[in-house]
């Protein structure tokens, strides 16, 4: 809410010095510097909490398995998308993927955890680097989560606490190329 007009939010960003507000209205001129008073809408947030774990939990295993990096990666409210990289990625592993997903979820009980490292200290780790194709992200302090024994990996989303808040992971597609080497795959949870 600002100056008394509430404004549905529909992304927000910081680029390391403001936040920015997107929004479908349009906001008044002067509203720099003005007090904005802000509610999370939860049901809708929860659900983008879970894609994101249920996306680190996809590229983890894909990474894991086949050394496959994420290209890309979106929520929505309804689903998720997430782009692999990898000539390895066939529709016999998507279905392995899949059922791989869902016993880790089924098993439950899986702790998420976020951890900080320095620049310095993720340079070093050669298999977060091979993550991210040695292009490490800007910043002095870098955000991974960990979920169980799955390969850290930089998140700066919102997750869940625990697999338990996950009942599935169901792949709407299998693969549609993206690009010479990227496969999309396109997800829902429950």
């Amino acid at each position: 809410m600002i100056d008394g007009k509430e404004y549905g939010i529909v992304d927000a960003w910081f680029d390391g010095t403001n936040v920015h507000l997107m929004s479908h209205d349009t906001f008044p001129d002067n509203i720099k510097g003005k007090p904005v008073y802000q509610e999370i809408d939860w049901d809708v947030r929860y659900g983008h909490m879970k894609f994101r774990t249920a996306l680190r939990i996809v590229s983890a295993i894909a990474f894991r398995d086949l050394r496959a990096t994420t290209r890309i990666n979106q929520t929505y409210d309804t689903e998720a998308w997430i782009d692999i990289e990898s000539d390895a990625l066939d529709d016999s592993f998507v279905k392995a993927l899949e059922a791989e997903c869902n016993e880790i979820i089924s098993k439950g009980g899986l702790k998420t955890e976020y951890v900080w490292k320095s620049r310095e200290e993720f340079i070093a780790d050669q298999e977060l680097m091979s993550q991210v194709r040695n292009r490490p992200p800007e910043g002095e302090k870098i955000r991974l989560v960990r979920i169980g024994d799955l390969p850290e990996q930089v998140e700066y989303g919102t997750v869940v606490r625990s697999t338990d808040e996950l009942k599935s992971i169901r792949f709407k597609t299998s693969l549609v190329k993206g690009g010479k080497l990227n496969k999309r795959l396109t997800l829902y949870v429950e």
